[in-house]
């Protein structure tokens, strides 16, 4: 699953809200009991920088975003450590720079890492871009697009992107607007986007079809859901949830219940 920063805070968009990492870790205990392996790609450390500061919005430089990049992070792993623990679940971090998956062997490298925490059934990796030391031109575009990556290195059979609205949203001709719950051509939905930039996240859903794009082309089913209704992930990866995007890749290898389902968290 990728994990938004707006999903995991409060109505002001800068305070962590604690209940969502617990109803976060409530559906990814859920998941594992229906067999998956789970594995959690988490946006949020500069948020819980700045929130331990008492401050109402992201910082100006790049070394200040570091810097609270670094402050933040272990405040984050420990919310997430203290609400798994309720269901005997343990944290494993891993912080990735795009260099690591640019190179084969530190990609390799990063892959036999996940597959040993994925062999620990107790225990659920936690992955965020590493803020603190990745330049400018060696960063991800957002962490939608590691998620993307990660599912495709590891061959998940999806990937749910969280984030604060239910899914692609297109304007009727009222202005109203109405939620595609089926997508079959990422192109034709790009049209159909409102870009939305919160006090805290980066990117908006343009970035997330651009993520979601490469994902189909390692045939990873994807979805995007609303991250706010946490209690209905394990409804939604069973198909019984219907407040979602859904897109589907042309393909679909062959898999089972064991591989993994990466959440995405803004």
């Amino acid at each position: 699953m990728k994990i938004g920063t707006g999903v995991l805070t409060g109505d002001d968009s800068v305070v962590l809200d604690e209940p969502a990492f617990l109803e976060i870790a409530r559906a990814v205990a859920q998941l594992k009991s229906f067999g998956f392996k789970v594995i959690l790609v988490s946006s949020g450390a500069v948020g819980a920088g700045v929130t331990e500061f008492g401050l109402k919005k992201r910082p100006d430089t790049v070394a200040e975003t570091q810097a609270f990049a670094a402050i933040g992070q272990s405040n984050l792993l420990s919310l997430y450590r203290q609400h798994l623990s309720t269901w005997d679940l343990h944290v494993g971090q891993m912080l990735l720079t795009y260099s690591d998956l640019k190179s084969e062997k530190r990609r390799a490298r990063v892959m036999r890492t996940l597959e040993a925490l994925l062999e620990m059934d107790s225990v659920i990796p936690i992955i965020n871009e590493n803020d603190t030391v990745a330049p400018e031109h060696e960063k991800f575009d957002g962490n939608d697009i590691v998620a993307a990556n990660m599912a495709a290195l590891c061959g998940a059979s999806r990937l749910l992107m969280l984030t604060t609205v239910d899914g692609l949203l297109a304007r009727n001709d009222d202005g109203s607007q109405k939620l595609v719950r089926e997508v079959h051509d990422v192109e034709e939905a790009l049209a159909l986007v409102e870009e939305s930039k919160g006090t805290l996240s980066v990117g908006g859903m343009a970035s997330k079809l651009d993520a979601v794009q490469f994902a189909l082309n390692h045939g990873v089913e994807t979805f995007i859901a609303n991250g706010k209704h946490a209690s209905q992930i394990p409804a939604l990866i069973a198909g019984d949830y219907t407040k979602r995007t859904r897109f589907q890749p042309d393909f679909e290898p062959e898999m089972t219940s064991e591989e993994p389902a990466i959440t995405a968290l803004p």
